[in-house]
């Protein structure tokens, strides 16, 4: 397993959102390098905190940007489930992790939900967000 790499092909070209979606990028590696590392449980839940404050954050940002440019009702009902599935799950893990050590389970869902929400469901809005010349 490996750390997420940000390339240009991530970027949805709203910078508001591609900052915040790299903000997320390196909070999830951290967490990696707390993992893989054994920097002990504290350090790792600290990160997984963080994760979660950030993701709640960027999460109203993408959204309210989104209501505020008045995206389709149909695109944006599932683009929230989607969130809201995300945080759910990030809630679960640390729930989880205050009883159990935090290993690379957690690491690969955030992982594999930041990779495929960014790059799929995203570049959905991307050009919508563009032309509507949202920052």
């Amino acid at each position: 397993m490996t750390k997420i790499t940000w390339s240009e092909d991530c970027s949805v070209g709203v910078p508001s959102i591609d900052e915040q979606h790299k903000q997320l990028v390196s909070l999830t590696n951290e967490l990696f390098q707390a993992i893989i590392k054994d920097q002990g449980q504290d350090v790792a839940l600290d990160v997984l905190n963080q994760v979660a404050e950030f993701a709640k954050y960027h999460i109203d940002h993408e959204e309210s940007l989104l209501q505020k440019y008045d995206y389709p009702r149909h695109r944006l009902q599932p683009h929230i489930a989607e969130h809201r599935k995300l945080i759910h799950g990030v809630d679960k893990l640390i729930r989880e992790s205050s009883t159990d050590h935090l290993d690379l389970k957690i690491y690969d869902f955030l992982r594999t939900w930041t990779t495929e929400h960014f790059n799929l469901l995203d570049k959905d809005f991307a050009t919508f967000l563009q032309d509507k010349g949202a920052k």
